[in-house]
């Protein structure tokens, strides 16, 4: 993004921290622009403009896809090629896998006071994974059932229908964990739920 102030334009990035947002100047910058709008921000008075130009604007998919992915490899990572080849989540790679795609995003967002912060919880009655993602739970498929039964527990949020996620909960990963897997060759002393 580029931002302007009095005439001098420079390239900016977005950056959101603990509800604040700031403008960080990219290193890819004149230093003379830089140094021109430094000036023009210590002699701006109230009223003055600023404009702030983006090459892209704010799509609601791209975040709800980027969650998947989070999800995602956060599964993979945890559980292994066991979860992340699983036939019943064909979809999502397929998804993830696609630069734009008009295929429904498989995902459930939960409004609640709980944090997770560094848990993963599955149901594997119901077949959800999930996870906090910055100030949201998101919830994706858990190939322990058909995609279908994920999707209902979405029609049912949509229409503000109560339902209850009774799950496990995991210590989110340090690194490929691969749970299944290595429970697969023999590893008895980790429990993992099954896939």
């Amino acid at each position: 993004m580029k931002i302007e102030i009095g005439g001098n334009v420079i390239n900016a990035n977005l950056n959101r921290n603990d509800n604040h947002t700031t403008f960080l100047i990219s290193e890819h910058n004149n230093p003379k622009a830089v140094n021109q709008l430094r000036h023009s921000l210590k002699n701006m008075g109230e009223g003055d403009e600023v404009k702030v130009h983006s090459t892209k604007a704010f799509i609601k998919n791209n975040i709800r896809k980027s969650d998947l992915k989070t999800l995602f490899l956060t599964m993979a990572a945890k559980f292994g090629y066991t979860i992340a080849f699983n036939q019943r989540l064909d979809i999502v790679r397929e998804i993830l896998a696609e630069k734009e795609t008009n295929l429904r995003i498989p995902l459930l967002y939960l409004d609640t006071n709980t944090q997770l912060n560094d848990k993963i919880i599955i149901d594997e009655k119901a077949g959800i994974f999930g996870m906090q993602i910055d100030d949201r739970l998101a919830f994706c498929p858990w190939p322990s059932h058909p995609i279908k039964r994920f999707t209902n527990h979405i029609k049912r949020n949509n229409l503000n229908i109560e339902f209850t996620i009774k799950g496990s909960a995991f210590d989110m990963p340090e690194s490929f964990e691969a749970l299944l897997d290595t429970k697969a060759m023999g590893d008895k002393k980790h429990p993992s739920p099954r896939p």
